[in-house]
């Protein structure tokens, strides 16, 4: 749902880009709410209001997520102008917002499909990284039981090694604490 986060939270900004599954899911939302709003008023007649509100409160958020669509396929703003024009100006219009994102960056800022895809290969890069950081200093804590020779890990040190990493996971997700996550590991570590 961040993306209907991010339709309210971009309100009034006008700049930059909106993927084609942004807009499409936003005005999905929006048109369901719209909709069930509607045939709840037939029930409720004070939800009339409510409806009417709704609509009021994210025209302006709809117009910029247009606009920022619009942007995303190389398009000035003011195409949607072409809303004025009857009937052909609505399918120009909704063919633009169908249309892939522009390639690349362009004169309104950076490809937002370049940028997720980037953003969540760091994401993931960093939580290896911390993981391996945790399993290679558990590894070092841990004394040695090998022959000088033999590599492998034995069967009580990979059941260690395992459960170090599902708790390390536990905690890049969140959900254990740092003080959590210390207990825990000198409770696995002291096995």
């Amino acid at each position: 749902m961040e993306f209907y986060m991010q339709f309210w939270v971009r309100y009034f900004d006008f700049n930059g880009r909106t993927r084609r599954r942004d807009f499409w899911l936003a005005s999905l939302v929006n048109q369901i709410i719209v909709t069930s709003l509607w045939g709840f008023s037939f029930i409720i007649s004070s939800i009339f209001y409510a409806q009417l509100l709704f609509i009021i409160a994210s025209f302006i958020p709809s117009f910029a997520i247009a606009v920022r669509r619009l942007h995303d396929t190389g398009k000035s703003g003011l195409w949607l102008f072409l809303l004025l024009v009857p009937v052909v100006g609505g399918i120009a219009l909704l063919i633009l917002w169908c249309i892939d994102s522009q390639e690349g960056s362009n004169a309104y800022g950076a490809n937002p499909k370049e940028v997720s895809a980037s953003r969540s290969v760091i994401e993931n890069t960093e939580t290896k990284s911390t993981l391996t950081n945790y399993v290679q200093k558990a590894r070092e804590s841990l004394p040695s039981t090998k022959k000088s020779n033999d590599f492998r890990p034995q069967p009580q040190e990979e059941d260690i090694f395992a459960k170090l990493e599902r708790l390390a996971a536990l905690k890049e997700r969140g959900i254990l604490t740092e003080e959590e996550f210390s207990e825990q590991k000198a409770r696995i570590l002291s096995r």
